[in-house]
């Protein structure tokens, strides 16, 4: 029975060819086997064991460099057993020689498979001599499935005699171009080259399979060497196909959605393939890939396609690192560093600036940025325009404790040729940050530019219309004592004119100081439906010119419920207001029914009696339901106004109220038609026309001149959407506030003076 030579490679018979050879394959490999006999050895490979006489003993030693040796086994003619890494193996007869197939595994997850293809040779005596320097493939297993065949022999270069040559594994790659681990066994026979060992010619090549007539008919060979021929005829060699590494970390979201970084195992040095005789590790740390600030971390989770019982999925809150250990029978590998935004917060921005200032003249105005919420907020990007300049004054970014302010003065100049000075604020939501109300992250003003009107001549009074100045007493009265410093403080409140029930919302109050002077320890006090606003602190400092903002949050109640908001705020010790009709302020929030997908009634129904054209068309088409038109979602929008204004004025002094325009759609929204009146008359400083970016706020401060006391002044605002949109809550599209003209508390101050 013929021998079924598995082995890489063939046996020269000169025992000067048959020397240790290195595998390209087996390089960096956690096992080392060498089998060693009379004539040659081999580590760690395949390839050809020669003996010359018989029983023969060729020692086997099986070392793990990495990790345990877990098991040893030899397979000879289809049996295969244990045996120890230290082995004798014993060929008794040449009948007994052919491949001898040695696997050795670790605990790490090794593998090495090497075929020991012992073969009968005999000395070389004879001046005609051959040598091995190749090998023809023919066929490709896997298993015992033929998995490629080729029309003409592919001849693969040998050194040493029993070594395949490095330059030739990437082409047994490409023919199997295979990456699942497996073990793969190349068919084929030996070519030899004939010379003359004093002269050194060389004779012919052969392939001792397709040439083995004339090969073995010439050259006067002995019997001995006819039956090393005829083993070389059927040569087989193994190859170990390597698997690509898909193992993954990813830097992403509670739901695995939304992908912030991803590290591979190779970024952090792993193979792209791992052979099943290597192993490796690979780990990866939560701060390999570094987010914002404002990010918190959750937890790690590891997931493993197919999962099974050695590569089970889980999840770990307090793990931040993971090492994972590597063999070729690992499944796709995928780590998720989960986060979650910072949440809970909301970020503010506000302007007080004047309404008028004089062409020519300097004028100053504050931007205030605020961060109201349990958390602080990192890397907040801020912005201000001037008339589209920005603003260098403030910073491009910055950090906020949690319900911090930022207020920063800006000094300009009016010296622009236009009538409108226009100022814009925003402040930007971070990365890792959710801001609980983006309707409040832009601000507007609009200062209008007016002449200052020429002064007047100076008339000089007749001397004889002047009384005689009485004698001042040589000993006056003791003086009165000083009066109080003037001061002028104001108040507004910020609100949205309607919220949809059991949903949160917010409002912000802002103070200002409109003196020229810092004052300390002003008196702060406001509240909502007489409950205090305990979200305010009671006393506060003012630069001057400052505003200091404050957010405060609450959560809605039953539709029908109104929310009276009152803000106030009074002079130091020390100090008296010279215009205390502003220090408080007044708005309101009603709650409304959240509308479902379908309403029955919806808030903006058509007006009763509707226009009807003169000429209407004979026959008007009848859409399917012309009461309710179905609007595209792309051009629906929803803007709002509401009105802050002083609860009382004093008669015949001047007051002011802020009247608010709000875009609250995700959109920006061109020709949204404004009005603002008083006792039903237009007022000029509101413009009829006004373009919102998305999420954008406008506010205009609207001086007037209050009447007799007694009276009410009626103060309303409105807004509509542009032509080609339909608003979806047009309930908050006007509001209306009544102001009670009342009469100055005068405090006179009476003192007796007596003569000597």
């Amino acid at each position: 029975m013929k021998k079924r030579l598995i082995f890489a490679i063939s046996l020269a018979f000169m025992c000067c060819l048959l020397l240790t050879g290195k595998a390209f394959a087996a390089s960096n490999s956690d096992i080392e086997i060498n089998v060693t006999s009379p004539i040659d050895s081999l580590q760690s490979e395949s390839g050809v064991v020669a003996v010359e006489q018989f029983p023969a003993q060729i020692p086997v030693s099986v070392t793990a460099k990495t990790g345990t040796l877990t098991s040893v086994q030899l397979e000879y003619g289809g049996h295969s057993r244990e045996i120890t890494p230290e082995y004798m193996l014993t060929v008794e007869s040449k009948e007994a020689c052919g491949p001898y197939i040695i696997t050795a595994k670790t605990d790490q997850g090794a593998v090495l498979t090497v075929t020991a293809n012992v073969v009968f040779q005999v000395k070389a005596i004879y001046d005609t001599r051959y040598r091995t320097i190749g090998m023809n493939v023919r066929k490709i297993y896997e298993g015992e499935t033929l998995l490629k065949s080729f029309p003409e022999p592919q001849r693969i270069d040998l050194v040493n005699a029993n070594t395949v040559a490095d330059h030739e594994q990437k082409r047994i790659a490409g023919w199997i171009d295979k990456y699942d681990g497996g073990t793969y066994t190349l068919k084929g026979s030996l070519v030899v080259e004939i010379y003359g060992f004093s002269s050194g010619k060389l004779y012919g090549t052969y392939d001792t399979n397709m040439n083995f007539e004339p090969l073995t008919t010439s050259y006067g060979w002995t019997e001995k060497a006819l039956i090393a021929f005829e083993t070389m005829r059927n040569t087989e060699i193994t190859y170990q196909a390597p698997v690509k590494l898909d193992i993954d970390a990813t830097w992403c979201d509670e739901s695995k959605q939304e992908v912030y970084g991803k590290l591979t195992a190779q970024d952090k040095g792993g193979p792209e393939l791992l052979y099943p005789y290597q192993t490796t590790s690979v780990t990866f740390t939560k701060d390999y890939i570094r987010l914002s600030r404002n990010f918190i971390y959750c937890s790690l989770e590891w997931d493993y396609t197919p999962e099974s019982v050695q590569y089970a999925d889980g999840e770990r809150k307090t793990q931040t690192s993971i090492t994972q250990k590597i063999n070729y029978t690992i499944p796709t590998t995928d780590f998720y560093f989960k986060f979650k935004a910072c949440d809970g917060n909301d970020l503010s921005v506000a302007i007080r600036a004047p309404a008028t200032v004089y062409r020519g003249d300097s004028y100053s105005f504050t931007v205030v940025f605020m961060n109201s919420g349990s958390s602080p907020a990192y890397d907040v990007p801020l912005k201000g325009t001037v008339d589209d300049d920005l603003i260098k004054e403030i910073p491009a970014i910055q950090d906020f404790s949690l319900n911090e302010s930022k207020t920063y003065t800006i000094n300009r100049k009016a010296d622009t040729s236009a009538d409108v000075i226009h100022l814009w604020a925003n402040i930007g939501v971070p990365e890792g940050f959710i801001d609980g109300n983006l309707a409040n992250n832009t601000a507007t003003a609009i200062i209008k530019i007016i002449e200052e009107p020429e002064p007047e001549p100076e008339q000089t009074p007749d001397p004889g219309d002047n009384p005689d100045q009485p004698d001042i007493p040589d000993n006056p009265p003791d003086q009165p004592p000083d009066s109080p410093k003037l001061c002028d403080l104001s108040s507004s409140i910020l609100a949205p004119p309607t919220v949809y029930e059991h949903e949160n919302y917010s409002f912000t109050v802002s103070f200002i100081n409109n003196s020229n002077i810092e004052l300390k320890n002003a008196l702060l006090s406001g509240t909502n439906n007489d409950a205090a606003l305990t979200q305010m602190p009671k006393t506060c400092s003012f630069k001057p010119g400052e505003t200091k903002s404050f957010t405060v949050t609450g959560t809605a109640g039953n539709a029908g419920e109104v929310y009276t908001l009152w803000a106030n705020i009074a002079a130091p010790e020390g100090f008296r207001d010279d215009n205390p009709a502003n220090n408080s302020a007044v708005s309101k929030i009603m709650v409304v029914e959240k509308p479902s997908g379908n309403p029955d009634n919806p808030p903006d129904n058509p007006p009763d009696n509707p226009d009807n054209p003169d000429n209407p068309p004979d026959n008007p088409d009848n859409p399917d339901n012309p009461d309710n038109p179905d609007v595209p979602s792309e051009k629906l929008c929803d803007v709002w106004a509401n009105l802050s204004c002083p609860p009382t004025v004093y008669e015949q002094e001047e007051y002011s109220f802020t009247v608010y325009f709000a875009n609250s759609t995700d959109k920006p929204l061109s020709g949204v038609c404004l009005n603002a009146s008083i006792d039903g008359k237009a007022v000029s400083a509101v413009p009829s026309m006004a373009n919102f970016k998305a999420y954008e706020a406008k506010a205009y401060v609207v001086k007037s001149t209050a009447g007799e006391k007694g009276t009410t002044i009626h103060l309303a605002a409105q807004l509509s959407p542009p032509a080609d949109y339909s608003d979806s809550n047009t309930g908050n599209n006007q509001v209306a506030v009544e102001i009670m003209v009342i009469e100055r508390p005068y405090d006179l101050d009476v003192q007796r003076i007596t003569p000597d």
